[in-house]
This record gives structure tokens, C-alpha cells and sequence, in this order.
């Protein structure tokens, strides 16, 4: 079985079975991961009663909202330039 994403161009994942067509941009993937992060991170603060751990997840979580939605951003204004072409 063949992977369906095989490499990243341009900040953006690329399908190259399809044309090395665009699927979506990296921070939309790194976003969520570094939110998820932030999770566990708060989550272990807040067991521990370290203040310190748990603000500096929380600040991962914002940290990763802000990149996925720069993510989508710039996957809107992709899209929007090749719907012009």
C-alpha cells in the first residue's frame, strides 16, 4: 500500500500520485500537534502543582491554535490564487 502523502513542497504537504498537487499546509499539521502537546503538558503542571509547567502549556496550546489558523490562512489564499489561474 502506498503512503498517500509522500513529501512536503512549498510549506505544504504534497500528494505526488496526484499531480504533486497541494494538500494542506504544514502548520495546519504542527498546529494541532503542538496544541496536543500543550494539553499534556498543562495537564502534568497542574497533577504536579507546578505553575511554571502548566502555564508554558498552556502557552503551547495558543501557540498551536496560532500556527493552524496561519496554516489555514495561507491555505484560503492558495486556494484563492489558483482559483484565478
Amino acid at each position: 500500500m502506498r503512503p498517500a502523502c509522500t513529501g512536503v513542497k512549498a510549506g505544504r504537504w504534497v500528494d505526488h500520485h496526484m499531480g504533486g498537487t497541494p494538500i494542506v499546509d504544514k502548520d495546519r499539521v504542527e498546529g494541532p500537534l503542538k496544541e496536543a502537546g500543550g494539553n499534556v503538558k498543562e495537564g502534568w503542571g497542574d497533577l504536579t502543582d507546578d505553575e511554571s509547567t502548566e502555564a508554558e502549556g498552556k502557552m503551547d496550546q495558543a501557540e498551536g491554535k496560532v500556527q493552524n489558523e496561519w496554516g489555514e490562512a495561507k491555505d484560503n489564499v492558495r486556494d484563492a490564487l489558483d482559483d484565478d489561474r
